[in-house]
């Protein structure tokens, strides 16, 4: 699965000479910490959850901007994060 805002975050980082970069992420209800390196072959992405229970996740970022669709042990962790039930579905609170 191809990242495209990767490869557009690559090309300004290598316009001002830097290697990492950290930013904030909004995911639906979601909220992450990240942080992007190109100091290793492969990239890496890192993601951690923010709130009472944070979780970390890290990818590698593959030539073309590529990470592995399978996201094995991962999967159920991301999903409570993204607060998703399976495909298509998002977990809605009821008061």
């Amino acid at each position: 699965m191809k990242i495209e805002s990767l490869e557009t975050l690559h090309k300004s980082m290598q316009e001002i000479g830097v290697d990492t970069q950290q930013f904030h992420l909004l995911a639906g209800a979601a909220s992450f910490d990240c942080m992007f390196s190109t100091r290793e072959n492969p990239f890496v992405l890192s993601l951690t959850s923010r709130g009472e229970n944070p979780k970390f996740f890290k990818f590698d970022v593959h030539r073309g901007y590529q990470i592995k669709e399978y996201f094995g042990e991962m999967y159920s962790d991301l999903l409570s994060v993204l607060r998703i039930d399976g495909p298509g579905q998002t977990h809605q609170k009821k008061y």
